[in-house]
């Protein structure tokens, strides 16, 4: 492996994509496509750069099985999350329904047009977060901590949890100085199920080596757990951290379910089983 190609690589798309995020927007569906489109063609293009391999093929385990049920678990807690926003549009009479109140359910055309748009963002968001955040940054990292003569076990532990910190860290931005106990609370909350959320990925990845079960799991949790509220409303959330009750919610149960999967997981790991 090629630490200098995966570590350059792994720079160059973080740049890259702070760039694109911020001079084209994410505001409505089609936006978004774009954006997702533009991100996931550069990092997969930098897959292809600096590991290839990665893209060519899935390693072969007796561990296929474990790794079906790693990934059927995470779309698991995505349906979980999109149970809660249809039980909180059905009470849309209570505040716990927070921005879903009055909302009607779209027409079949609206409704169909949303569903396509949300699908392909988030098969593009699946391809571009996970080239990034575990094939770019698991290598990059690996190779760079057993540089010092560890063992190949600890080095690819210690990338995962690295990555699993990024990714979350990345998925919570600054708070602001007047925000609320609920928002604060929500942030921390969110920390939490996207390091949870990076975990689990990234031993999928480590055992696998490849980008598409993580790409597709990634891409299926997104699409169950965002589906409904934005099928009933058009709109992607921006942030989780609205101090909505509905948030709250959303973001406690599924961050408890993926701890579960995620301690699974690893102790599963730990015993050559994932």
């Amino acid at each position: 492996m090629n630490s200098g190609k995966t570590l350059t690589a792994f720079v160059v798309v973080l740049v890259v994509s702070f760039a694109v995020m911020s001079v084209l927007p994410d505001d409505g569906l089609s936006r978004a496509c774009l954006q997702e489109a533009l991100l996931a063609a550069v990092a997969i293009g930098a897959v292809a750069f600096a590991c290839p391999r990665a893209i060519r093929r899935i390693r072969c385990t007796n561990s296929v099985q474990h790794g079906m049920a790693v990934g059927v678990a995470v779309v698991f807690a995505g349906v979980l999350g999109g149970v809660i926003t249809l039980a909180a549009w059905g009470f849309a009479d209570f505040a716990f329904a927070g921005s879903l109140v009055g909302e009607a359910f779209p027409s079949v055309g609206i409704f169909a047009q949303r569903l396509v748009l949300l699908l392909v963002v988030c098969a593009l968001t699946g391809a571009f977060e996970e080239a990034f955040m575990r094939v770019l940054a698991i290598e990059a990292f690996e190779s760079l901590l057993g540089a010092g003569g560890e063992g190949a076990d600890w080095a690819v532990k210690r990338a995962v949890l690295l990555s699993a910190v990024l990714f979350a860290l990345l998925h919570v931005g600054a708070p602001d100085a007047a925000a609320s106990a609920t928002v604060i609370l929500q942030m921390l909350v969110k920390f939490g199920q996207a390091f949870l959320f990076g975990l689990v990925m990234g031993v999928l990845y480590a055992r696998s080596r490849s980008l598409w079960p993580c790409a597709v799991a990634h891409a299926g949790f997104d699409a169950l757990y965002l589906g409904p509220g934005v099928v009933l409303t058009g709109v992607l959330p921006t942030t989780y951290a609205s101090g909505l009750p509905i948030d709250t919610a959303l973001l406690c149960a599924t961050t408890a379910l993926l701890a579960i999967v995620a301690v699974a997981t690893w102790k599963s790991w730990a015993k050559g089983l994932v």
